[in-house]
């Protein structure tokens, strides 16, 4: 689903999330949504969702304000790094065989271990004889855990940024560069009248890459948005298999999200966690560290890009900006990095495929439609890309692809004269230039 931001006024002040207020989604493609969409509304299962979102906001809360020896300081990454181990024994419940011979322990009860001499073809039944059934080929490769943590200051208060997690076309908007598509499968919880406090709602959501060679990560979970205090709230998502087990799973997001806590100045003190177990197999040798790091899908790249939405809003009321008649040009900019991320983006109904031409495996092609999309031509699009390595820090080939004298070396047909039009005047990131 596609959706485009009239102006900018629109994000600064949104309105109750349209999603809170319908039940159902407005559209639904494929049949595992339609079913997650119907199950959601069982008593038993809202029940089994709203005591999990809970659960998981504690825990959220404490991965937020913890220090060592839960978060350590990776001297190599600069960046702090989950103590797994700590993590663990806090959070994580025990195996169910451990559980019983714990409570064997306690009532002084023997313990019987069976054999651990057999091949996976000879695993005894209770009769002792030998089962019949083959076992797999040894267990299922583990899912790597993925979690991080980042802090910043947001030019945003508190109840606009959870009013912006909390509707999913909005949210959509400003994450770009991560989501590639969202839908609201249902609301459990509408939360209080006036404001999201309570609010819980199922998604669906696909994050990526800006690559057509890494796959995206598709993830159901729950949404919980709750007022800690006068100005302190928390966004907490969590995945849903403990309650609807997935045997496909290739992404599971542990409590995740974003502790909010308003500043004297209006601003917001945001603090990022993400924390996800995936099945990074098929990733290609050229993004493994990229992934590894945490650049792409870790919380500072997450916290970065709702730094950069709130500056380019924080633009809008600048009477520099406003005076010198910027404001079209502004508009335009923003649009048209929404729509390269959507072209560089892709999904699993209509995902990057390579062509079928000899020397071309790197170079995937993706068709779309656009019917309604404004500011876009209708009809079909066809939409090449490939992703290469180059041997220069990340930094040379941004200042590169800026200068306007090095612009004839990039384009194939040319290129006109590059004028500066306007300067960010902001801290966070004053090299945005257009």
């Amino acid at each position: 689903m596609k959706t485009t931001l009239a102006n900018s006024e629109e994000f600064m002040a949104p309105s109750n999330s349209t999603a809170l207020e319908n039940a159902f989604p407005k559209e639904i493609h494929r049949a595992s949504d339609l079913l997650m969409s119907v199950s959601v509304h069982a008593d038993t299962y809202k029940t089994k969702i709203i005591n999990l979102s809970v659960a998981a906001m504690e825990e959220l809360e404490q991965m937020a304000l913890e220090q060592e020896p839960l978060w350590l300081f990776n001297v190599d990454r600069r960046a702090e790094v989950l103590n797994a181990v700590e993590y663990k024994n806090r959070f994580e419940p025990l195996d169910a065989a451990l559980e019983e011979i714990i409570g064997m322990i306690k009532m002084g009860r023997p313990i019987e271990l069976a054999s651990f001499n057999y091949t996976n073809a000879e695993v005894p039944n209770d009769n002792g004889s030998e089962s019949s059934l083959p076992m797999e080929n040894g267990p299922t490769p583990p899912l790597e855990t993925e979690a991080s943590r980042a802090s910043g200051v947001v030019f945003m208060n508190p109840i606009d940024l959870v009013n912006m997690f909390m509707d999913v076309d909005q949210w959509s908007i400003v994450f770009t560069n991560i989501v590639s598509k969202a839908t609201v499968l249902g609301v459990v919880t509408k939360g209080e009248l006036g404001n999201p406090n309570g609010a819980v709602q199922v998604m669906k959501a696909e994050f990526h890459v800006p690559s057509p060679l890494v796959q995206t990560r598709e993830i159901y979970f729950a949404r919980y948005s709750r007022r800690l205090s006068l100005n302190s709230w928390i966004v907490v998502d969590v995945s849903l298999e403990s309650i609807f087990p997935n045997p496909m799973i290739k992404c599971r997001r542990r409590p995740s999200g974003c502790l909010i806590r308003g500043t004297p100045d209006g601003f917001s003190k945001v603090t990022w966690v993400e924390n996800n177990e995936v099945d990074n197999r098929s990733v290609q040798t050229m993004f493994s560290r990229l992934i590894s790091s945490g650049s792409a899908f870790g919380a500072n790249r997450w916290l970065t890009t709702l730094e950069r939405q709130c500056d380019r809003l924080a633009i809008h009321l600048d009477d520099r900006v406003t005076r010198g008649g910027a404001t079209s040009l502004l508009k335009l900019a923003e649009r048209m990095v929404r729509c390269f991320n959507w072209n560089v983006s892709a999904s699993t109904e209509n995902p990057w495929r390579p062509l079928t031409v000899p020397g071309a495996e790197d170079i995937l092609v993706r068709t779309s439609c656009n019917l309604d999309d404004p500011g876009t031509p209708r009809g079909v699009a066809i939409t090449f890309a490939t992703s290469v390595w180059l041997p220069v820090p990340p930094e040379n080939v941004f200042d590169f692809l800026c200068c306007g004298k090095c612009r004839s070396q990039v384009y194939i047909s040319g290129f006109a004269t590059v004028t500066l039009m306007l300067h960010s005047p902001f801290a966070n990131f004053p090299v945005m230039k257009m």
